[in-house]
């Protein structure tokens, strides 16, 4: 994933034209450190809820480049979603956009990642998705975004392999 220090003006993606004034937050690595704190269950439920909405969605998964994550699929309420699949935004009350990867649940809760205060009060007093206020400042970005729809069972992973038939797809074995 691409490193951006929390708070550094958002630059990502290019088709995301009406964020071009937002801030990132949770775009970690492992080449650099980031502010540690034990997250509140509150907290975790927020965010939960931000990535029910995928902003910006990728065709793609990007995997956790701190730990060996065995699955791209995280389980909160017994509501089992795909992260590493896109970006969530965040809006505080005076009109700012925080822009994360939807992985900043996983950041946060494994890692124990602590957003900057800015985020956290973001989070806390912003319209939640699900809201009507939360779409219609979502529309107003003229950036993609859609439901990140529950899924019931872990998904399989394949990829193309050359075989003596020509290309084929192959599972691929994960890693526990």
């Amino acid at each position: 994933m691409t490193y951006f220090e929390d708070l550094s003006r958002y630059t990502f993606d290019a088709t995301a034209s009406g964020t071009a004034w937002a801030r990132n937050v949770g775009w970690l690595d492992a080449n650099h450190d980031f502010p540690k704190g034990h997250p509140r269950a509150a907290l975790l439920d927020a965010i939960w809820d931000y990535c029910s909405i995928l902003v910006v969605p990728t065709r793609g998964i990007h995997g956790c480049e701190l730990c060996v994550s065995p699955s791209p699929t995280f389980v909160r309420h017994d509501t089992r979603l795909l992260l590493g699949s896109g970006e969530i935004r965040i809006f505080d009350s005076t009109g700012g956009i925080f822009a994360a990867p939807n992985l900043v649940y996983h950041y946060i809760l494994d890692h124990q990642y602590r957003p900057p205060e800015e985020f956290l009060d973001a989070v806390e007093n912003g319209p939640r998705p699900g809201g009507e206020e939360y779409k219609a400042l979502l529309s107003g970005l003229r950036a993609p975004w859609q439901e990140n729809t529950p899924i019931r069972e872990e998904p399989r992973q394949v990829r193309f392999a050359r075989t003596e038939n020509g290309v084929e797809l192959e599972e691929v074995k994960r890693r526990s």
